[in-house]
């Protein structure tokens, strides 16, 4: 099994495949190529020190992860795969059509809060998942603390305190799972 490469992976490759090149060369690399080729990218080499280290606190911007991807030679979707961010697709603007420039003020903040509200449901359902995936590892680690309680009972422990103890445990599960299950209702409605 094979895991995924993280940003900071990603920017040893580009360093080790440059033997080692300091971070003010890869970042004069960077500027260089995004001169040549504007695509969005930007590196500078006290945020690349800290993503090496393992110190990068913050989310990279897009500049950062497409010029680490260009770096180490690999795609976007990969770079921004591991960064963990979703791959962005090209600017809106350039999709809407020519004769969107000719929108009045009025027109104009009508669009600009349909793209406003579809963002905060993406964001509110982005952080319902992210929720329900955690309550769900508390759940599976639950049961299967239940489960190894039972099996305990097997192999022939003391069954009134493990059965009770699972008893606990298994209504935390249900509790948990209950208040779950209200969120979402709360959250759909």
């Amino acid at each position: 099994m094979t895991t995924q490469a993280t940003l900071a992976d990603l920017l040893r490759k580009a360093i080790d495949d440059r033997t080692g090149a300091p971070l003010r060369d890869i970042q004069a690399l960077v500027e260089a190529e995004e001169a040549a080729r504007p695509r969005g990218m930007s590196l500078n080499r006290s945020t690349a020190s800290q993503i090496l280290r393992g110190a990068y606190r913050g989310t990279p911007s897009p500049a950062t992860v497409r010029a680490i991807g260009w770096l180490a030679g690999v795609t976007d979707e990969v770079a921004f795969a591991a960064a963990g961010q979703p791959t962005p697709g090209r600017p809106l603007a350039d999709e809407l059509p020519a004769a969107t420039d000719t929108l009045n003020d009025r027109e104009r903040a009508v669009v600009i809060d349909v793209v406003r509200a579809l963002l905060a449901q993406r964001q509110s359902i982005d952080g319902w998942k992210a929720t329900t995936a955690e309550a769900l590892d508390h759940i599976v680690s639950d049961l299967l603390r239940i489960k190894q309680t039972l099996d305990d009972v097997a192999g022939g422990n003391d069954a009134t305190e493990i059965i009770s103890a699972a008893a606990n445990d298994l209504t935390d599960v249900i509790t948990r799972t209950r208040r779950l299950t209200e969120q979402s209702a709360t959250e759909d409605a």
